[in-house]
């Protein structure tokens, strides 16, 4: 019979583990973010310097090429918020034109009907989207930002979009009354 996808996936990986094959890389395309949680290692930190200090369009492209090379199959796009790259949907298209599945982490707030519509052209395997709260006083408490809405729309569009989304929710003592 068939074999899931996840049964496939478990066993590339004992294979690639074998063979000492990267088939998965997770890359922090940006240290910037559009919130600024209490919790985070960016925190309080200036976008600018941040912004001087990312890689390149065409480095980003000769890292994922190298990766690729070696077996690279899964790739995770992340920051701080990789979607406030300008470059984002070409270095996300460069992995995705290799066959490469390729998952997005990002906090939502930037998701927007665009977004929308390329994931649904050029799907992830992914969209994991990180809730802060459940509601804005509890996203005010964590990242400075009411962005709870924003969020929660964007999460259903991505749905109604046939997209893959996976919830991360961060325990903080920020919002220790939404999950007591």
């Amino acid at each position: 019979g068939e074999i899931s996808e996840a049964d496939r996936k478990k066993r590339i990986t004992e294979k690639a583990k074998k063979t000492r094959t990267p088939i998965f890389g997770q890359y922090e395309l940006t240290p910037r973010c559009n919130l600024d949680c209490k919790m985070c290692y960016i925190h309080n930190q200036d976008s600018n310097s941040l912004k001087e200090r990312e890689l390149s369009t065409s480095t980003w492209k000769r890292i994922f090429d190298e990766a690729y090379e070696m077996g690279l199959m899964y790739a995770i796009l992340t920051g701080g918020e990789c979607l406030l790259r300008q470059d984002f949907k070409e270095l996300y298209l460069h992995l995705w034109r290799k066959g490469v599945k390729v998952s997005v982490f990002t906090n939502g707030v930037l998701v927007n009907d665009e977004y929308v519509a390329f994931f649904k052209q050029y799907p992830p395997e992914q969209v994991q989207i990180s809730l802060y709260g459940s509601d804005e006083e509890g996203y005010l408490q964590v990242t400075g930002h009411r962005g709870f809405g924003k969020v929660v729309a964007a999460i259903e569009k991505l749905i109604e979009a046939g997209i893959n989304v996976n919830i991360a929710i961060t325990p903080s003592s920020f919002i220790k009354e939404d999950y007591i």
